[in-house]
Order: C-alpha cells, then sequence, then structure tokens
C-alpha cells in the first residue's frame, strides 16, 4: 500500500463528510523496530452547532491484531475521530496515542470497547478514558472505505469518557451508556462536562 497516495485518499474520504482538513500533527512511533506515523487532521465546524472533528491518518497502514476465528467478521484496519465543542491542539496527542494503542498492546478495536486512560484528555478534564462506537451522527458510509485489495478500514468515533461512564459501559453495555447520554442531552464534545455516572 503506497503511503502518500493511501492518506490522501483517507483525507478525502474525510471531506466528504467534514470538509476541508486544516492544520496536521504529525506523530513518529516505534513498535517492534518498526517506525510508524500517525497524522491527525483537524475539521473546522461549518457552523456554531456543529463541531471541531479531530481524525486520524496512517493507523490503518498496518492490521490490527485481530483473533484469527474473527478476522473474517469485521475490518481490521481502523482509524478514529473525536468530536470536539472547541477546537484544542492538545487532543491531538490523545487521540494519536489511542491510534497506536492496539498495536502497542497486540489487540484490537471494536464497537464498544473501552480503553482506560491515566489522566484528562486534554489538560484539566477529568475524561480519562475512552468509548469505541461507530459514528452515529453521520451518514453511514463515513463508517467504512473499501480498499483496492478487498481489505475495509472502519472509520471509529472514540468518546472521552469518565472512569464510572467507562465502568457503566463495561458492565451495562455500551447502548446504555449511549441512551443515557441522549436523556440527559449530554454534550460529549465538552471535555469539561460533568459526569452522568
Amino acid at each position: 500500500m503506497s503511503d502518500l497516495p493511501y492518506r490522501a485518499r483517507l483525507i478525502r474520504h474525510y471531506a466528504l463528510y467534514w470538509g476541508e482538513a486544516v492544520n496536521p500533527s504529525e506523530f513518529l512511533f516505534e513498535i517492534d523496530s518498526k517506525v510508524g506515523r500517525i497524522q491527525v487532521y483537524k475539521f473546522r465546524p461549518e457552523s456554531t452547532e456543529q463541531d471541531w472533528v479531530y481524525a486520524t491518518v496512517g493507523a490503518s497502514m498496518e492490521e490490527m491484531h485481530v483473533p484469527n476465528d474473527m478476522v473474517a467478521l469485521f475490518a481490521t484496519r481502523f482509524e478514529l475521530f473525536v468530536y470536539s465543542r472547541h477546537e484544542v491542539d492538545a487532543l491531538a496527542d490523545a487521540i494519536a496515542k489511542m491510534a497506536i494503542y492496539p498495536f502497542v498492546h497486540k489487540t484490537y478495536f471494536d464497537v464498544g470497547h473501552t480503553v482506560m486512560g491515566t489522566h484528562g484528555v486534554i489538560p484539566d478534564s477529568h475524561l480519562t478514558d475512552f468509548l469505541i462506537l461507530p459514528s452515529l451522527f453521520e451518514n453511514s458510509q463515513l463508517r467504512l472505505i473499501h480498499l483496492d485489495d478487498d481489505t475495509h478500514v472502519r472509520i471509529l468515533w472514540a468518546i472521552p469518557v469518565t472512569r464510572s461512564e467507562r465502568e457503566y459501559a463495561s458492565s451495562q453495555g455500551w447502548r446504555a451508556l449511549v441512551k443515557a447520554f441522549d436523556d440527559n442531552e449530554t454534550d460529549t464534545s465538552d471535555f469539561f462536562r460533568d459526569s452522568l455516572i
């Protein structure tokens, strides 16, 4: 898979839903003596009712460590995005670290998975953890990119959550947490919001 045309294809896919990308941040990492590159692009909202979007480009250059008996069930490549109420450059670092998590820990992301963090996703935020979901607010075609080699890339929404919200999603299921967010009109793009649980 050629690096530059592939990355350009991802950015074009994102632009269909979020408009033109601005100011990419770039992060280099090394896993098992292999150097990788994750870029995080941000997309400016078109109105005050919309959120900023931060999205990775490059995580899908590698396949996740999906158990062999599950490979046929879903795409083994992914990219992540986060909605943010405000432009917050520190968010790029958090989402880049999330994008390398499956490779560092030799695991995979699927809908409903949660990741426990150690500090706020941005400075002064008490949202430390993440819940992984499909895009629920965009056209469903955003969720999957079909590649020429018959593989697919899943575009997954990483929602910053509190520790108690993550535990609730783990024990009650992600749909229960999403329903609670909906019922309480929780703005999950506000990283300084109160914990719902």
